[in-house]
């Protein structure tokens, strides 16, 4: 499925993502296709690309590792039983792109990797790569603990006992780490990679670790989603802005510096539900839709 016929005539990695949890109650097997993509063009390392084309896979960046959250989804629409053959074939590939994260972009070996450019986040210019780079990303520690939940998952309902107990115990490890690096005054920051401290940054991109739900602690929980309701930073009468612009750094139709995108307002959603906060959830998402349908076309962010 391409992100559009016209110039974005291509397949990002994350973007084929949603993509898969919205047709998998239609086409399994076409849902299933667009994950296994980009793992039939995965290096022997355990990088997937960036994108791909009619033509060829770029792999200049690459994207974050949001598959344990997706196909979790996926398993739970579809059934264990409809899921497995795919699970089987997915375990290796997943495995070996997790183990990437942790080997090839974790330079300071404090066990949150970092993304090396904007691009990798799929956040391009957030503001919390003002500050420059490897950055660790709140947001992508907390899909690793995803990743490496799911992998346990897997790993257990495909026979693989002692894999199984291995990643369930990297993802406690993992979560542990982020809540003890990556908290300040109940609220997530990303720094640079070796540093404890991090530029100051309004970017939404720091609320997602709230796909983590009730693994956080109840206190940041609260203070996040204060943050989000009516009346905080965020939200606006069209959604969730991606910086708040009562920010210093906003940006008018500035890609991540304020416009409101599908991807980041549906993973805070799931956040929120996560979190037991579904009015607030629908809230989110009845304005983001609103805003959508006021709009000719369907587009990748909003000003």
């Amino acid at each position: 499925i391409y992100m559009s016929k016209f110039w974005m005539n291509g397949i990002w990695a994350w973007d084929n993502i949603f993509k898969s949890i919205a047709v998998i109650n239609v086409d399994p097997q076409l849902a299933w296709d667009q994950i296994m993509l980009f793992f039939d063009h995965q290096e022997p390392n355990g990088m997937v690309p960036d994108m791909i084309t009619d033509m060829e896979p770029i792999y200049g960046f690459t994207k974050p590792p949001i598959h344990g959250w997706a196909i979790q989804k996926m398993v739970d629409k579809l059934g264990l039983k409809q899921s497995l053959p795919y699970l089987n074939v997915i375990y290796e590939p997943m495995a070996l792109l997790t183990d990437w994260w942790y080997v090839y972009r974790d330079f300071d070996q404090d066990g949150l990797p970092q993304y090396f450019h904007g691009n990798d986040s799929g956040w391009d210019n957030s503001t919390i790569f003002d500050q420059g780079y490897p950055v660790e990303g709140a947001d992508l520690g907390a899909y690793l603990v995803l990743q490496c939940e799911c992998l346990a998952f897997i790993a257990e309902v495909i026979g693989k006992e002692k894999a199984a107990l291995r990643w369930k115990s990297s993802a406690n490890q993992h979560l542990s780490d982020l809540l003890s690096h990556s908290v300040k005054d109940d609220h997530f920051y990303s720094p640079i990679s070796g540093k404890e401290e991090a530029e100051p940054s309004l970017s939404l991109i720091n609320y997602l670790p709230l796909i983590l739900g009730e693994r956080l602690p109840k206190r940041i929980r609260k203070a996040l989603i204060a943050d989000l309701k009516p009346g905080g930073p965020f939200l606006t009468q069209f959604g969730l802005a991606s910086e708040p612009p009562s920010s210093i750094k906003y940006m008018s139709d500035g890609y991540w510096r304020g416009p409101i995108w599908g991807a980041s307002t549906y993973l805070i959603f799931d956040g929120l539900l996560a979190s037991g906060e579904a009015e607030l959830a629908h809230l989110i998402a009845e304005r983001y839709c609103n805003l959508c349908v006021s709009v000719p076309g369907f587009w990748e962010n909003y000003d």
